[in-house]
């Protein structure tokens, strides 16, 4: 074999080594990186399991502050119960001075008195009271209804025993939600004659009409007589005869108004025939 093959063979064998070094550095290279990764993560790995152990650590101190502090405050204030319980203030007022105020030459207005502010309350609450009955009930006047007996379509002037119509009229009301306060009077005299007994008693009473139909009829004021001679007996008198119709018992429609004598006595009833004796009257108002 010539010298120039051995050189090439030996060329050959002294790339293949260089390679095998080169292969075994590289190798080396990632190993030794992979192992600084693995490092770096355990450090981080160990800093993290640090931080949270030193936070459960402070988490377990600051609960522990502040359940000492709840234990201070308990003996505390047991303690100043205990304190408390143990005083005795039977004589405490010996040492207080009683309130004073020196009102000479004052006016209410100058002093600062504690039960003005309830006065002030207790009038305001009774204004407050009194404006909403106002606002709530409107005691406003609508109008006024007069009759004299020359406008009555009926007036009777002698009453025999027995019930009778003595006077009836008409007017219209100016609101269906009136209340009427009304009030008839008429000049009379009961006569006496030798039939006349102590059982003697009239009553007056009236009855309001609207459409045909009796839709009220007023208490019956009574006149008792003492004995045949005349002279009254915890009674009354039967005019002038009051009453009050409320409001939404009639409508805005014409009424009509029949006055009423029950003689119960022997005597006659005469009514005055002049004719300004007999009247009637009506107040209508917003009221209750």
């Amino acid at each position: 074999m010539s010298i120039k093959v051995h050189q090439e063979i030996s060329y050959i064998r002294n790339g293949i080594k260089n390679l095998n070094i080169a292969t075994t550095d590289n190798t080396q290279a990632i190993l030794d990186e992979a192992t600084l990764s693995r490092s770096n993560e355990n450090n981080i790995f160990s800093a993290l399991l640090v931080e949270k152990n030193r936070a459960q650590n402070a988490e377990a101190t600051n609960e522990q502050a502040i359940f000492s502090e709840i234990t201070r405050a308990n003996a505390e204030d047991v303690s100043l119960s205990q304190r408390i319980d143990n005083i005795d203030i039977t004589n405490i007022n010996d040492y207080i001075e009683n309130p004073y105020i020196d009102t000479t030459d004052k006016i209410l207005n100058d002093l600062s008195i504690v039960n003005k502010l309830y006065i002030d309350q207790k009038f305001q609450q009774l204004t407050n009271q009194l404006f909403n009955y106002l606002n709530n009930n409107d005691f406003s006047i609508l109008g006024v209804h007069t009759k004299n007996k020359e406008s009555f379509t009926l007036f009777n002037t002698i009453v025999t025993s027995g019930t009778q119509k003595i006077a009836s009229l008409k007017f219209t009301p100016k609101n269906s939600n009136s209340r009427l306060n009304c009030m008839y009077n008429v000049v009379y005299d009961y006569t006496f004659n030798s039939l006349g007994t102590g059982t003697d008693q009239i009553r007056s009473y009236a009855e309001v009409f609207q459409n045909g139909v009796m839709l009220f009829r007023c208490f019956q004021q009574i006149q008792r007589f003492r004995d045949g001679g005349g002279g009254g007996t915890r009674s009354g008198c039967l005019f002038p005869l009051f009453w009050s119709v409320r409001r939404n018992v009639i409508d805005a429609s014409e009424i009509t108004i029949d006055i009423y004598i029950r003689n119960d006595g022997n005597d006659s009833l005469k009514m005055d025939t002049n004719n300004d004796n007999a009247i009637f009257t009506c107040t209508e108002i917003l009221g209750e």
